[in-house]
């Protein structure tokens, strides 16, 4: 006994999860559409890197300078997020002060 509607479509794609090349061969055959062609395929990969640099003034600066190097290799800088802190240290008083801005570009 054949499968039919849905469950034959879903058998047909069940092969995109398991075996990538296999299945885009085959996407769209057993469902009964024919070949492949006109089906365009499109792969989305996303890539997070993130290097710490130790809090002296030397590797502030080595952050600077890769920061400029990732900008002229075509990185495009959307958010940067900056914090400053002072401390006023007086006879019987004490004095912390924390700013944080965010910059953003909107696209």
């Amino acid at each position: 006994m054949g499968k039919k509607g849905v469950s034959k479509e879903m058998e047909a794609i069940s092969g995109l999860f398991l075996s990538k090349e296999a299945a885009l061969r085959d996407v769209g055959k057993g469902a009964g559409r024919g070949s492949n062609e006109g089906v365009e395929f499109e792969e989305v990969v996303s890539v997070r890197k993130k290097k710490t640099f130790p809090c002296n003034r030397g590797d502030r600066q080595a952050m600077q300078r890769e920061l400029m190097a990732l900008l002229e290799d075509g990185y495009v800088l959307t958010r940067a997020e900056l914090r400053k802190t002072t401390d006023v240290l007086e006879p019987g008083k004490k004095l912390s002060r924390k700013e944080e801005v965010t910059l953003i570009l909107k696209e």
